[in-house]
């Protein structure tokens, strides 16, 4: 009898042993749903086991579940008050909960232990990021600069193109309507981005989100393409658990060729959540209005109201991102519409990888124009613009804040509205210095 008890005392061990050997596996190769349930199921069994109550808050903690990893790793330092590892994990827990005093202690106590070198500079990066949790504005500062090659600036039709078309009835068959010749060039570019965030809640909540952009490009030999981009933005946002929304406030102004082209006012609400592991969602709305200047044509100023969602999922490290919206522009007067009212279709799948030496995006993007009042007056057909962009960047930090970024850019825009139609590269390679 007494053997028989030992063998399957022996054999429930070395099956606790192999689950436990089979969840750590799992846990090391980031399966953490199926760890998790291994070692929740172990723990049910027996409560004393360290190793099964260290895997399961590792597991807990990596699914999100910070409450019942708090309590795991309580439980391990009960049993151990000498594992480091779990006071660590428990403090990183306590940051996950808001709970920054109780962090602090376990790090102070993790510190007297005087663990190795590495582990002291992790502590200090938790440290510091407790200190910036408690703080209540955050600034950024963005400069870019450089330069870039454009193979075709004249990507719009000429007048003279444009009467031709328009004096033999905007036929769509018509071969030999072309725009003016392609016209290549190279080109200066500036950016600077200035970012203020100030946190009116406590630790979370509300907060104001401020920003500005400016953007330059300038052409050395055809300054009548120069192009200047201005925004001001600011909004009330809120940060909830596991959640946060803004809802920005913009004012836009481009200039082209010295001269202002259109301002506009805009909007908006932006959606942000979390899903399932390491996938998140983006949605919102916008609703803008565009002011064309006096001289350039003010009847066309526009009504411009957008609905959009994206998906992105990361997978170590690489991420994939796919993204739609929705888009419709209106007049704002009723009169001659042609041109301005459109329908607006726009997907944009991307691929992020974060290699050893350098970080890599691939994006396509596809916006389907109808416009739903600019028809053939020979064959009755409606003008529909496909335009398709495929970009490769390439960014490469060279020291602490300061990184260099190569960016390649094919633009092609078909329409069954010929003078538009256009195909262009542009390539340029900017530094880039974060403040």
């Amino acid at each position: 009898m007494l053997k028989k008890i030992l063998v399957s005392s022996i054999c429930a061990t070395l099956v606790v042993a192999s689950n436990i050997e089979d969840g750590v596996k799992l846990y090391e190769n980031k399966d953490y749903v199926n760890s998790y349930k291994i070692f929740k199921s172990e723990v049910d069994k027996s409560k004393s086991n360290s190793i099964v109550n260290f895997y399961l808050a590792l597991n807990a903690k990596a699914l999100g579940l910070f409450e019942e990893a708090m309590i795991m790793f309580e439980r391990v330092l009960v049993q151990d008050e000498n594992h480091q590892r779990a006071r660590l994990e428990l403090a990183d827990t306590f940051i996950s909960l808001n709970m920054l005093e109780l962090a602090k202690s376990e790090l102070d106590k993790v510190l007297e232990s005087n663990p190795p070198q590495n582990v002291k500079e992790n502590i200090e990066k938790m440290f510091a990021f407790i200190e910036s949790k408690d703080k209540k504005d955050f600034s950024k500062v963005t400069v870019s600069a450089g330069f870039g090659y454009d193979t075709n600036l004249n990507s719009n039709p000429g007048r003279e193109e444009l009467i031709n078309y328009m004096q033999n009835e905007y036929k769509m068959d018509k071969q030999n309507v072309q725009a003016d010749d392609k016209i290549e060039d190279t080109f200066l570019q500036e950016s600077l981005f200035v970012s203020y965030v100030y946190d009116i809640g406590n630790k979370g909540g509300y907060f104001i989100d401020n920003s500005f952009t400016m953007y330059n490009q300038n052409y050395f030999d055809n300054s009548d393409f120069d192009l200047t981009y201005l925004s001001v933005s600011s909004g009330l946002g809120f940060l909830g658990d596991g959640y946060k929304i803004d809802i920005p406030i913009s004012a836009d102004k481009i200039l082209y060729s010295g001269s202002s082209l259109m301002d506009s006012l805009s909007i908006g609400a932006k959606f942000q959540k979390p899903l399932i592991e390491e996938m998140f969602l983006t949605t919102g709305v916008k609703a803008q209005k565009k002011y064309y200047k006096k001289e350039i044509d003010s009847s066309k100023n526009s009504n411009f109201n957008e609905a959009f969602i994206s998906l992105s999922k990361k997978f170590d490290e690489n991420m994939v991102s796919i993204g739609y919206a929705y888009a419709k522009e209106t007049l704002s007067k009723d009169v001659d519409t042609k041109f301005i009212d459109k329908s607006i279709n726009s997907y944009k799948i991307a691929y992020f990888r974060d290699f050893d030496i350098f970080d890599l995006m691939i994006s396509c993007n596809l916006r389907d124009v109808d416009y739903e009042d600019t028809y053939s007056k020979d064959s009755g057909e409606k003008r529909m613009d496909l335009y398709k962009s495929y970009q490769l960047n390439v960014s490469k930090e060279l020291m602490s804040n300061l990184s260099v970024m190569f960016n390649a850019n094919y633009i092609d825009n078909s329409s069954k509205y010929l003078p538009v139609e256009y195909e262009k590269e542009m390539y340029s390679i900017n530094l880039n210095y974060i403040y």
